[in-house]
């Protein structure tokens, strides 16, 4: 009979990168009562198999009663049937195969197209087996097939190749066919002796109209050559280089693929797995392992020049087996003793059936294949003005952008008066039930989501010429693509703070029940005014989704640069497959590189499969990448989903973490500073506390640690003394370094201290013994003469650099005057001084969202931008230039932090 799968359209675009899966559910077949019916002047008697692009029968030809011949009719699949790219796809595969007529290749009997205008290919029926059920059929009878008998079938193969690769056109121009998928599956051997190559689906020729996109694995995993592997054009080596495989596997009885097919086909694009001697295990010549060891030898040039050698040689070693028990040594009685010794009740059988359906097909009603339903036609649209969607009250103004799964436009709402984002689905993709229900799948993903960084759906419906579109809010500002095209890398804050957000819209996507399953810098875009927002939901996952098809192949559903491993390797995914995606995203943007770099997709996934990237802090150690931000990605980079964070939420909360944490760290670093300086004071005030009761000493003691307790921001120090440190009464020996030391009678204390207040002189122009202590006291009330007395102290350590002292008075200020912009304004400087980034940009956001004033946006600006926040600096002089079009210096600033370089992309 004939293989139903080698009929099959073109193989996936990437095949087999995943561990094997169970056998995909076969489609249920076309009810019986439908079948034999008339097609055409043929007779459709049985359904054989129905693949991605078409539909296989076995059907009759001829009218005459015992003089029906089988054939087998491959008719697109309708939902394809006005698709260009499948139609072409289609008649290419007629068009290579009806230009071959060689024993060793199955006929194309004719090519055309039905009354309804649908393609169909009747193709010479083959009674008998694909390649690898006659491997299988011998492995289990423990009848394998002997050497001599493989031999035989590769001179067959070799053969037909060699004819295929040789073709030349009527003026002996070389047609240049290769297979590019040469399998057991695409090779018929009939219980006749014939072998027949079947399946030029994938076949590359020069009056091939379609080509396949350069980079893409075609063959079936076990049968790449390196070099197909490694994403170059497969040319007649790979074919070559197939066929040493199957006469490996024929020889051998077993499969050369085992485990792991993207190990698999990585170790084989690295050269290291090729398939070992067999001679002596299988009583062969040794020759056998030579010619293999040629056919399947990892460089181009190792290999054979054409298939004529080989034929040359497999007839050579072929001549060294013994005759048949009658005598026979040709390669045709061969390979007919061995089938007829593999299938005893074949072919009765088969030609049994073929009788019963053929007797059906007479008896029966015969019933004409049914026109395919045509939509109604739709009314005209009232509106005449062509740059309408046709239909709808949608204006055309611009294309923005073109993918696989529709053309976005700024697009304008006549009636509402709305500027809107509108994707519509290309007319060519409109007849495929997939396509279109992908995009409806996309757009109501988009409508379950309300989230400030998700877009939002205004609308959705079909236009009159019945191509389905949706319309979305318009965002103004960029991708994070065009911005790493622009720039290597960011500001690692900036980076962590999309980082953040991007996990909000996550979690709400998640909490859905949606994968997004594509997360990268081209579906992440940075608005204007900041916020960042997730697009293109076209193959989130809604449910786990149904694999049908080869069980070897994988359709990779993502960009393979940032895809989880187990995304990569075909294997199923869930919410933690996002946050890996985001890792590598996050991981790009502060290292200016991506986590896995290869030349090839395959040694791409390779390196995913194998283990972690290196640290963002190795990658790029003059970044100055925190610890903490590092440890937060590499976590999420984990290879396994175990190992990263749970949940979108659960990360954003690390990212968020890790951007506190260097100003936690500068703070504990300087308290245990003060603590070590601390330590040292107090050993020297134990050793020499008996003469430091001295007042004169310990003034002295006092002026020389001054300086040192200054530098590490200890408390402000009281007048004339040192700070005051929590624990210090309880040890007399440490309380001495705290007592406010009374001068001699000629000194005088002249600098100013944020306690003087605190300390009341006597008569005499000295502090009492009894003074309060040196520890800040609050104001009562918030008196205007309080204000600005400490307003003018703050300003006196500002002048006289004292920056510590003066951050402390504006806190105890704004505490009581958190509303006034001079108090704010000088609290926010203070903390710049300071290198206390978040404090002055929370003050600088305090005093701005109070002050609608020019001054107070402009310096919010400039503290967004120092504090490594571009894009919301630029969000707010956008929206201050919106308010005071004249304001030069905003556009100075605008120009200065990159808003023109924006705007022109």
């Amino acid at each position: 009979m004939l293989d139903p799968a080698s009929l099959e359209g073109p193989a996936p675009s990437l095949k087999s990168l995943a561990p094997p899966k169970p056998p995909a559910t076969v489609p249920p077949r076309e009810p019986e009562k439908a079948l034999p019916r008339k097609f055409g002047r043929l007779t459709l008697l049985s359904a054989l198999a129905k693949g991605g692009m078409g539909e296989v029968f076995l059907a009759t030809s001829g009218g005459i009663e015992g003089a029906e011949r089988p054939c087998v009719v491959k008719i697109i699949r309708r939902e394809h049937a006005e698709d260009p790219s499948f139609l072409a796809r289609f008649f290419d595969e007629a068009r290579i195969q009806a230009q071959l007529d060689h024993p060793g290749v199955a006929r194309v009997l004719e090519a055309s197209t039905d009354p309804s205008g649908k393609p169909f290919v009747v193709v010479e029926y083959v009674e008998g087996r694909n390649l690898a059920e006659v491997r299988n059929r011998g492995a289990q009878l423990s009848a394998n097939v002997g050497w001599a008998d493989a031999v035989a079938l590769g001179v067959s193969l070799s053969e037909a190749l060699a004819y295929v690769h040789e073709r030349t056109d009527a003026n002996g121009t070389p047609l240049g066919i290769v297979h590019r998928d040469l399998s057991p599956q695409n090779v018929m051997v009939g219980y006749g002796g014939d072998v027949k190559l079947i399946d030029f689906g994938t076949a590359r020729g020069e009056n091939r109209k379609c080509h396949t996109v350069s980079g893409v694995v075609l063959a079936k995993p076990g049968y790449v050559a390196p070099e197909v592997a490694n994403n170059q054009p497969g040319g007649i080596p790979a074919d070559l280089y197939a066929l040493g495989i199957i006469l490996w596997e024929l020889v051998a009885g077993r499969r050369f693929l085992t485990g792991d097919t993207s190990a698999h086909v990585a170790a084989v694009a690295a050269g290291r797995r090729n398939p070992p001697p067999i001679a002596e295990l299988m009583k062969a010549p040794p020759e056998l392992d030579g010619i293999l060891a040629r056919l399947t030898a990892p460089r181009i040039e190792d290999r054979y020049a054409s298939s004529r050698d080989v034929v040359s040689d497999l007839l050579r070693l072929l001549r060294k087996a013994p005759s048949l028990a009658n005598g026979e040594r040709s390669v045709r009685g061969r390979i007919a003793h061995l089938m007829e010794r593999l299938y005893p009740a074949e072919p009765a059988k088969s030609r049994s059936e073929l009788g019963r359906l053929i007797a059906l097909a007479r008896t029966a009603e015969p019933k004409e294949e049914p026109a395919p339903a045509r939509p109604a036609a739709s009314p005209a649209p009232a509106e005449t003005d062509e740059s309408l969607l046709a239909g709808t009250r949608y204006r055309i103004l611009r294309e923005i952008g073109r993918g696989a799964m529709g053309v976005v436009y700024e697009a304008h709402h006549v009636d509402l008066g709305r500027v809107v984002a509108l994707k519509v689905l290309p007319r060519e993709r409109c007849k495929s039930p997939e396509f279109e229900t992908r995009f409806r799948r996309e757009a109501r993903a988009i409508a379950r989501l309300k989230h400030e960084n998700l877009v939002q759906l205004h609308d959705f419906g079909v236009s009159a010429d019945g191509r389905p579109y949706y319309a979305m809010e318009l965002l103004d500002g960029e991708t994070l693509e065009k911005y790493l095209d622009r720039e290597r890398g960011m500001d690692w804050r900036e980076a962590a703070r999309i980082g953040v957000e991007t996990c909000r819209a996550l979690d709400a996507a998640h909490e859905a029940g949606l994968v997004h399953r594509d997360i990268k810098p081209g579906n992440l875009f940075l608005t204007k005014d900041g916020r960042v927002k997730l697009l293109d939901f076209g193959v989130v996952q809604v449910a786990p989704e149904d694999e049908t098809g080869d069980p070897e192949a994988l359709r990779l559903i993502g960009t393979a640069e940032y895809m989880a491993p187990e995304q990569a390797a075909g294997g199923s995914v869930d919410a933690r497959a996002d946050l890996y995606a985001l890792g590598a995203v996050l991981y790009e943007l502060v290292t200016g590189r991506q986590p896995h770099v290869a030349g090839t997709t395959v040694a791409l996934i390779d390196r995913k499969l194998r283990g972690a990237p290196e640290t963002t802090r190795e990658r790029a150690p003059g970044r100055g990448i925190p610890k903490a931000l590092d440890r937060v990605i590499m976590k999420a980079l984990a290879r396994f989903p175990t190992q990263r964070y749970a949940s979108a939420s659960e990360l954003g909360a690390a990212l968020e973490s890790a951007i506190a944490a260097p100003g936690r760290d500068r703070t504990m670093r300087r308290r245990i500073a003060a603590l070590s300086l601390f330590a040292a004071a107090c050993g020297i005030v134990a050793f020499g506390v008996k003469s430091a009761r001295n007042p004169e000493v310990r003034a002295r003691a006092a002026a020389t640690f001054r300086p040192a307790f200054e530098k590490v921001g200890i408390h402000p120090l009281p007048a004339g003394g040192a700070p005051r440190a929590a624990g210090a009464d309880e040890d007399p020996a440490i309380a001495v370094l705290y007592e406010a030391p009374k001068p001699a009678p000629e000194a005088t204390v002249t600098e100013p201290s944020p306690k003087a207040s605190d300390a009341q002189p006597d008569g005499d122009g000295e502090v009492e013994e009894n003074a309060p202590s040196a520890q800040p006291t609050p104001v009562p009330a918030a008196t205007d003469d309080s204000v600005e007395s400490e307003l003018a102290k703050a300003d006196t350590y500002v002048k006289r650099g004292q920056y510590l002292y003066a951050l402390t008075t504006y806190r105890k200020i704004g505490k009581l005057r958190s509303n006034d912009p001079r108090v704010l304004r000088g609290w926010s400087e203070a903390a710049v001084k300071t290198k206390g980034w978040g404090e002055a940009l929370r003050v600088a956001i305090q005093w701005a969202s109070q002050d609608s004033a020019p001054e107070a946006q402009l310096y919010l600006a400039r503290i967004q931008h120092s504090a490594g926040q571009r894009y919301g600096a630029i969000a707010t002089l956008t929206r201050l230039v919106e308010k005071h079009p004249d304001l030069r210096e905003a556009e100075d600033l605008l120009d200065r932090y990159g808003e023109k370089k924006l705007a022109s992309r």
